[in-house]
């Protein structure tokens, strides 16, 4: 199986990026073809950033978790592969659901992880008899905000094809299977490990803490694993690459996935946000619901409330053992430093309504008792006569973007929008609701849907004005004019680019084209788009729509879809793989174009139907689409105007 797929890969040109819905090809056959950027492979257990060119020489990681990982200990930060007497420059790199190939002069390569597995098999087949030397440089580090490495290293080599490496953490386990006259040594200096050896026909190489006894039984595996998002909620439509960018973003998703020794759940980013975040996580298990990752989502949300305290949900969770809590500070909003796990106002927000995507679409129960303590924590945060929440630096009530916050104490327009949904999820899944939904609409539609565009936030004393994005969350669940009219206030030049949505506007004084104060982010797309689409604005749906199919096949790892853009040059900024990036882009597909609504929304239509929210798209169909304990098959063809939906019961 593993030959087949490099006899696959080796086969296919520039090409098939166009033409080829799950694989994405890069060569350097030309000279602007660049093969250093970040590559991903991951299993759900243990991930290995390098670059795409299959070497890498790397420090100290910080936050930055390059290398390979498992969990929250890194077994090697560097990587370096050579051809003995032969070119060893990487000709081309491939990147499918659940490996990376590449193809040197005279090798052919493969990476994967299993996904149960905490080691990297990386697979060699020679084009004529070669000998190689790859280099790895040993590293076991606990991760941020530990950042602890041990005190040493004790090589130990049992026979010709297998070493150990071990220190008070852990040990790595390297294990060659395939070699000729193969040797493993040990550099005490460097803790470099060179592995060498001739190869005639596949070898491999695994490293990591396992071993793998049946190495293509665990490249099926890798391979059956992805067909979670591969052959389940498959897009075909009439709008090119749309079909393409789907089915990464769903790829990137689960890719997120994580088990580790404190849970399990989505991932944030990479390479330096791959821990478990509140706000990112749950952004990303709205979207695993709508796709059919319940089992995945469910996990995420069990994993937040059982970190959280006394229904407040956590902002962040690193995943080390034996941390002190007063280790995990971190600068926030320019000079402070604050401990960052309960750093959030919106976690215990988001993660409410997550519950409602999981009463609907979920075969595992939601817990009344679970919802009732968040959502008393969420409601004692109101405590003014207006019905608001109120962002509150000093407690750690921090909205989002940190680097702003303390300019964002007061009563925001994205929090309370937030906290509206919140209130409606709740009052749909527990029946004896308070009525309070009405009084917190009246009050947030008088103060942020009224009067002058932009307003931002609020306090006793002042009105900040600041126009970004975050001035559409509300259109993601209401449709009112005022909105429609917003919504092209928010289209205009300062703001908007040919790439997307800047996060700030600027003509404002805070804007420097800097992280949270200009830069482009997909996420801020994604909230513009499904306004738009909410309230009839389909050619600004579209537009943001399109952006996100954009940087999928313009990514520096195609496929891929960045944290952040500049603002001015469109060059990609922040970290290569962003969950939330590629999570908004499914909600925008679905939510957005699609016109999925949610049986909470009562005042909105349910999900029975596509509504076709789209003036170029012809036709499009959702094949095997999960929803609650059926498989749908939804289809729309303009031509004939007809909907049909077909149904399979999975009990």
């Amino acid at each position: 199986m593993i030959i087949d797929e490099m006899n696959y890969c080796s086969d296919l040109s520039l090409k098939a990026n166009n033409k080829v819905l799950d694989a994405w090809v890069k060569t350097n056959d030309r000279s602007n073809i660049n093969l250093s950027y970040f590559s991903l492979v991951k299993g759900k257990r243990a991930h290995l950033i390098i670059r795409q060119d299959g070497n890498l020489s790397a420090g100290a990681s910080g936050r930055n978790r390059t290398g390979f990982w498992v969990g929250g200990l890194q077994h090697f930060s560097s990587m370096n592969l050579k051809l003995t007497k032969k070119s060893s420059i990487c000709k081309k790199y491939v990147r499918r659901p659940y490996y990376i190939y590449r193809k040197y002069n005279s090798l052919s390569r493969i990476d994967f992880i299993p996904p149960e597995n905490k080691s990297i098999v990386i697979a060699l087949q020679p084009h004529n008899s070669c000998k190689i030397e790859l280099s790895i440089k040993i590293a076991h580090l606990k991760m941020w905000p530990l950042n602890k490495s041990p005190s040493g290293y004790q090589f130990m080599s049992r026979m010709k094809d297998q070493a150990i490496i071990e220190s008070e953490f852990t040990k790595t386990i390297i294990h060659l299977s395939g070699f000729m006259q193969s040797q493993i040594r040990y550099d005490d200096n460097t803790n470099n490990v060179i592995i060498s050896g001739n190869i005639a026909d596949l070898s491999t190489v695994v490293i990591g803490e396992d071993p793998i006894p049946d190495i293509e039984v665990a490249f099926k595996n890798a391979r059956d694993y992805f067909s979670k998002v591969t052959e389940n909620c498959i897009l075909e439509s009439s709008i090119p690459g749309l079909d393409k960018a789907f089915l990464w973003a769903k790829i990137s998703l689960l890719e997120s996935y994580s088990e580790t020794d404190v849970g399990n759940g989505f991932y944030a980013g990479f390479p330096r946000f791959s821990w478990f975040f509140g706000r990112d996580g749950l952004w990303a298990s709205f979207a695993a619901y709508l796709i059919g990752l319940t089992p995945e989502a469910d996990s995420h949300l069990d994993l937040l409330y059982r970190n959280s305290a006394n229904g407040r949900i956590p902002h962040e969770i690193p995943i080390v053992d034996s941390l002190d809590s007063l280790d995990q500070n971190y600068e926030v909003s320019g000079t402070e430093r604050i401990n960052t796990k309960y750093m959030s106002i919106d976690s215990s927000i988001l993660w409410m309504i997550a519950q409602g995507y999981r009463n609907e679409l979920s075969a595992k129960t939601v817990l009344e008792e679970e919802i009732r303590k968040v959502y008393s924590f969420i409601t004692s945060l109101s405590t003014g006569p207006d019905y608001l929440l109120e962002n509150d630096f000093n407690s750690g009530l921090i909205g989002w973007p940190e680097t702003w916050a303390t300019k964002r104490n007061g009563k925001c327009v994205d929090i309370n929008a937030w906290y509206l949904e919140a209130v409606r999820v709740h009052d749909a899944i527990i029946k004896d609701h308070d009525g309070r939904f009405q009084a917190i609409y009246d009050s947030y539609k008088s103060r942020f849907l009224s009067g002058k565009f932009g307003l931002d936030s609020f306090t006793d004393s002042e009105r900040r004005y600041i126009k970004t994005p975050l001035l559409a969350i509300p259109g993601i669940y209401f449709r009112l004019s005022r909105i429609k009219k917003l919504l092209r206030y928010l289209s205009e030049d300062d703001l908007m680019t040919a790439n997307g949505v800047r996060s700030m506007s600027f003509n404002d004084t805070l804007y420097d084209g800097g992280y949270h104060t200009g830069q482009i982010w997909p996420l801020m797309n994604g909230w513009i788009g499904l306004s738009a689409f909410n309230n009839g604005n389909r050619k600004l749906g579209e537009r943001m729509l399109i952006t996100f199919i954009r940087y999928t096949f313009k990514s520096a790892d195609l496929g891929r879809i960045n944290e952040t853009y500049d603002p001015d040059f469109f060059y990609p900024t922040g970290q290569f793989a962003q969950v939330w990036s590629s999570s908004l882009f499914i909600q925008l597909v679905m939510e957005g174009l699609l016109g999925f609504r949610h049986d909470w929304k009562h005042d909105m239509d349910s999900v029975n139907e596509i509504r076709m929210n789209s003036r170029s798209l012809n036709r499009i169909r959702i094949k095997s689409y999960k929803h609650a304990d059926r498989l749908e098959s939804l289809s729309f063809d303009k031509r004939t105007a007809r909907n049909e939906t077909r149904y399979n019961n999975l009990s």
